[in-house]
């Protein structure tokens, strides 16, 4: 009998992990590039760092590595919950935002049943669903990107468990508003849990996209799926939390491991929320990037879609691939978007402003531009 034959339903659906050249680490791609000094932009990372009240609380807690962390996390869920003026009871935490997708679908899905993912999306929703062996419903976006709301109301069927809504969007950057989702969550059946990742919330425009909180307060069945990974500059430390009803916590809580999260990472998380400076500095600091970058691609007549996060997704003109092996060999790191099915496109993470000069310089002679990059 070979062991493939003894292998868990569903498994066989799912590729194994394979590193590409935008999933790269720092070290790795200097030797393989041959270059000193490399810019990250694949990864949608945080250039800034982490607070400083956040890193002080990290090396102060090193010393304790030795010991294990609280299994129940109680000043972590007591911060969260004191931030966001929610109980202790309505938060849980994960290794990163990515064991908390794995945690919910761990919870919820029987074999046979259907989870219903916009495309495109973020690709740990589908793969966490064909894990499962339940069966992944693929909505493709509206001609201009956004989310079809309309669309998936009429995907849902008796075999629909969950629905993922990464608001805002990775890799479009787009929102759905409080007024769409406010209807499309009025809409949903008993029977359906939706599951909001809001990973870049923090980096939208809060009088237009919903803040899935709000659901939780009104008991609704959502699930709200955050981390501070992004704005808060910890991706390394591996802290994700999600929100929902206490009863829907109680039972994600069954299939979370006993010391799932790190004593470092747990009281960095703990600092960062008490640092509302440094992620305003942060969102400003991106905001104007942004804007930057876009003038930029505005001066050389590339098409981009109009953004609320720490990213753009960007028409280079041509296969985007080949435009990353060129960037990359001025250091640069670009992800192209073959994977979500749009081959001329492009996601490039905000850099600093130093590395958002050379991005444009290399990828305008990628293209054959002559764009001129004046500081702002």
């Amino acid at each position: 009998m070979s062991i493939e034959s003894l292998l868990r339903n569903g498994l066989l659906a799912v590729d194994g992990y394979e590193a590409e050249l935008a999933d790269k680490t720092h070290k790795q791609l200097s030797e393989m590039l041959k270059q000193n000094e490399i810019i990250k932009l694949s990864f949608n990372e945080n250039p800034y760092g982490p607070s400083p009240k956040a890193i002080a609380a990290m090396q102060e807690t090193v010393p304790q590595l030795h010991i294990y962390t609280d299994h129940e996390g109680v000043d972590l869920k007591n911060a969260i919950a004191n931030k966001f003026c929610l109980k202790p009871q309505n938060v849980i935490y994960s290794n990163g935002a990515d064991e908390m997708i794995t945690m919910v679908c761990n919870t919820f899905l029987n074999e046979g049943e259907e989870a219903i993912i916009p495309i495109p999306t973020f690709g740990q929703y589908e793969v966490n669903v064909l894990l499962m062996n339940a069966q992944p419903i693929l909505v493709k976006c509206c001609d201009n990107f956004e989310i079809d709301l309309e669309r998936i109301k009429e995907k849902i069927n008796d075999r629909t468990k969950l629905i993922f809504l990464c608001n805002p969007n990775n890799p479009t950057g787009l929102v759905v508003t409080k007024e769409q989702l406010d209807e499309f969550v009025s809409s949903l059946p008993d029977h359906v849990i939706l599951v909001i990742d809001e990973a870049y919330i923090e980096y939208a425009d809060h009088s237009q996209i919903a803040n899935g909180i709000d659901y939780v307060r009104n008991n609704d069945r959502v699930i709200v799926i955050r981390t501070f990974s992004k704005i808060y500059g910890m991706a390394g430390a591996r802290i994700g939390y999600a929100f929902a009803s206490e009863e829907i916590i109680f039972h994600i809580n069954r299939v979370r491991m006993p010391v799932n999260i790190n004593w470092v990472g747990m009281e960095g998380a703990i600092a960062s929320l008490d640092d509302d400076e440094h992620v305003a500095k942060i969102r400003k600091y991106t905001i104007r990037e942004k804007q930057y970058l876009c003038n930029k691609f505005d001066e050389m007549g590339l098409a981009y879609i109009p953004s609320q996060t720490c990213f753009i997704l960007v028409n280079v003109g041509r296969d985007s691939k080949e435009v990353m092996l060129d960037v990359a060999q001025h250091g640069i790191i670009i992800r192209p978007a073959h994977g979500w099915g749009y081959p001329n496109y492009a996601r490039i993470s905000l850099g600093n402003h130093e590395q958002n000069e050379k991005l444009v310089s290399a990828i305008g002679k990628a293209l054959g531009k002559n764009i001129i990059s004046k500081a702002i």
